[in-house]
C-alpha cells in the first residue's frame, strides 16, 4: 500500500570471525540495511589479540579482496597492517637456513612479477584481520555508515526455531546463552551460520528438522562430508621468537632477520620422527613476535617433550644456527611451548546444503565460510573462499533488498551459485598442494614425488600447447576470475585425456 512504512529487517550472525564480521558489515550497509546482531562464543580479547598457541596468518589474495575493496576503510587498514606479496606463486622474500652449522645462510631472494599489472596480495595475522573488521564496524557506529551492528561476545548459540504467524511475516527465533548463563532470545528475518568447521548452526539444521516443521528441507544435506587429504591430521604449534632474532652464519657472524621475509629453518636431525623444519611467514612490523611453526606428523618425538628445559635442550641440538642456547627465547616461552598441544590440520570438509527458507520466503537461514567448506591451509584459500561466499550472498540479496524479490528466493540463488563452488574447493583441497610441508615419512616422500611428477607434466603440457591444456589446478586457484568449479572441470578433462592416452599406449604394448 502507498505510504506504508517498510519494516526494519533484522539478521543474526552466529560466529564473530572474519566470515561473520564481514557478513555483518555487508548486511548492515545499503541496500540491505539489516539491523545485525553477531553472536560470538569467545571473548573480545581472545578474538582481537594474538594467540600464541595458533599464530595463524592469512594471505588475502584477489579473491578475498573482492570483499575488502567494498569497504574503503577496511581495505586501507588491510594494506597498513599487512605485508604485500607481489608475486603470484612463492614469496617476495625467502631465506633458507640450512642445518649444517658451517653452511652459509642462503641470500634472501626478492622475486618480482614479470607482469606489471599484477595486484598485490596481503599477509596478515588472523587476530589483526578480526581487529580491522571490528574497527570498521566501530567506525560505522560513529559515522552512521550502516545500520546497527551489535557484537555479543562470550555468548553461545544454543538453538533456533521458526515462527509463522498468519498476520505477520515468518521469523526465526534464535536462542543463545551469555557468560552468566542467562538465556538471550533474538528474532530475525535472516540467520547466518558463520561459525566454522564444527558449525553449531549447520549441525542444528542437520539434527533438529522439527524446529522448522513448516519449512520443507532435507536435513541430511546439512550433514558435513569429510575426507582426509595427505595434510589432514598434521600437528602444528608455534614457538614465539623475538622480532629481531639473529641467525649464525657459516663463518660465525650473525645475520639479522627481516620481519617482512619468510624463513625455512632446517634441523640437523633427518630421521622420520625427528626431522624438523621451522617455518616463519612475513610480518608487517619489526616489533611483532615471530611465530616459528613446527608442523609434524602426530608420531614425531617433539610431542613427547613436556618441560621447557627439555624442549630448549632439544631445539639447541636440532637447530645449531638459531642461538637457542642464549636467552633469545624466555624460560616462560619454552614452558608454554612445551606444554602446548597446538592444533591439528582438519579433514577436508564440505556441506551440500547451504540454506533453508520459510514457505512465504520472508525468512531464512544460510551458511558461509568454514561452515560450508573447510580444509588444511595448503591451498591458501580459506579466508578467501569465505569472503567470496559473503560477496555471493551480498549479490544474491541485492534483488530482495532493491525489489520485491523475496529473501527465500535470493538464498536459493546463493545456494545454486556456491554449492558447486564448495564441492569444487573440497576436491581441490584433496589434491592441490598437500605435500608442501615436506614430512620425512616414506609415504610422504613417495606421495610428494608423484605429486611433483603430475604437476610437472601438466606445466610442461601447458607450455607446449601454448595454454590449450591447463596448468595444475592449484595454480589456477589464484586466478580470481575463474570459478573453482571451472578449474576442476578443466583439470578433470586433462586427467581424462591423459588416462585415455596412457591406456591406449599400454594396450598397444600388451597387444
Amino acid at each position: 500500500m502507498a505510504g506504508e512504512t517498510k519494516k526494519q529487517r533484522t539478521a543474526v550472525v552466529v560466529g564473530g570471525g572474519p566470515a561473520g564480521l564481514s557478513t555483518a558489515l555487508v548486511l548492515s550497509r545499503a541496500p540491505h540495511n539489516f539491523d545485525v546482531t553477531v553472536v560470538e562464543s569467545s571473548s573480545e580479547d581472545f578474538t582481537r589479540k594474538f594467540d600464541a598457541s595458533k599464530a595463524y596468518l592469512y594471505l588475502v589474495n584477489q579473491r578475498g579482496q573482492k570483499l575488502t575493496t567494498k569497504f574503503a576503510s577496511l581495505h586501507n587498514r588491510l594494506k597498513k597492517r599487512s605485508v604485500e606479496q607481489t608475486v603470484q606463486f612463492g614469496m617476495n622474500k625467502f631465506t633458507l637456513v640450512p642445518s649444517d652449522p658451517k653452511a652459509f645462510v642462503n641470500t634472501t631472494v626478492t622475486r618480482s612479477s614479470p607482469n606489471p599489472n599484477t595486484k598485490p596480495n596481503f599477509w596478515i595475522p588472523r587476530h589483526d584481520m578480526v581487529d580491522i573488521l571490528m574497527d570498521t564496524i566501530n567506525d560505522d557506529k560513529g559515522m552512521g555508515g550502516g545500520n546497527r551492528i551489535d557484537v555479543l561476545f562470550k555468548t553461545q548459540f544454543t538453538s533456533m526455531e521458526s515462527v509463522l504467524n498468519e498476520k505477520e511475516d515468518s521469523k526465526v527465533i534464535v536462542k543463545a546463552e551469555d557468560k552468566s548463563g542467562k538465556e538471550i532470545t533474538l528474532s530475525a528475518d535472516l540467520v547466518v551460520g558463520a561459525d566454522g568447521i564444527n558449525s553449531n548452526v549447520r549441525n542444528f539444521l542437520n539434527s533438529n528438522p522439527n524446529a522448522f516443521q513448516s519449512w520443507k528441507y532435507n536435513s541430511k544435506t546439512f550433514k558435513a562430508k569429510q575426507k582426509n587429504s595427505p595434510a589432514s591430521g598434521l600437528r602444528l604449534k608455534a614457538l614465539q621468537l623475538p622480532p629481531d632474532f639473529k641467525i649464525i652464519d657459516g663463518d660465525g657472524s650473525l645475520v639479522d632477520s627481516e620481519h617482512d621475509s619468510s624463513y625455512a629453518i632446517r634441523s640437523l636431525e633427518k630421521g622420520p620422527t625427528s626431522y624438523l623444519s621451522l617455518g616463519l611467514l612475513p610480518m608487517s612490523s619489526s616489533k611483532n613476535k615471530r611465530p616459528a611453526n613446527f608442523i609434524t606428523r602426530p608420531n614425531h618425538e617433539l610431542w613427547n617433550i613436556k618441560t621447557g628445559k627439555e624442549m630448549k635442550e632439544y631445539c639447541i641440538n636440532a637447530f645449531p644456527k638459531m642461538r637457542f642456547d642464549t636467552d633469545v627465547v624466555s624460560a616462560e616461552e619454552w614452558d608454554r611451548f612445551a606444554g602446548s598441544e597446538g592444533t591439528r590440520f582438519p579433514p577436508v570438509t564440505y556441506c551440500k546444503g547451504l540454506q533453508i527458507s520459510s514457505p512465504d520466503e520472508k525468512a531464512g537461514v544460510v551458511l558461509v565460510g568454514d561452515a560450508i567448506h573447510a580444509f588444511p591451509p595448503d591451498i591458501g584459500q580459506g579466508v578467501n573462499a569465505a569472503y567470496e561466499d559473503v560477496v555471493a550472498l551480498d549479490n544474491a540479496l541485492q534483488e530482495s533488498s532493491c525489489s520485491e524479490k523475496s529473501i527465500g528466493s535470493s538464498l536459493k540463488d546463493y545456494e545454486k551459485d556456491r554449492a558447486a563452488e564448495a564441492k569444487a574447493i573440497f576436491r581441490l583441497a584433496l589434491v592441490g598442494a598437500p605435500y608442501q610441508y615436506k614430512q620425512p615419512l616414506y609415504r610422504d616422500k613417495i606421495g610428494r614425488f608423484l605429486w611433483q611428477l603430475n604437476a610437472t607434466l601438466r606445466i610442461i603440457l601447458n607450455k607446449l600447447s601454448f595454454g590449450l591444456t591447463p596448468p595444475p589446478a592449484i595454480m589456477l586457484g589464484f586466478e580470481p576470475s575463474l570459478k573453482f568449479s571451472k578449474i576442476m572441470f578443466r583439470a578433470d578433462m586433462l586427467t581424462a585425456a591423459l588416462t585415455a592416452f596412457l591406456s591406449f599406449i599400454l594396450l598397444k604394448v600388451i597387444i
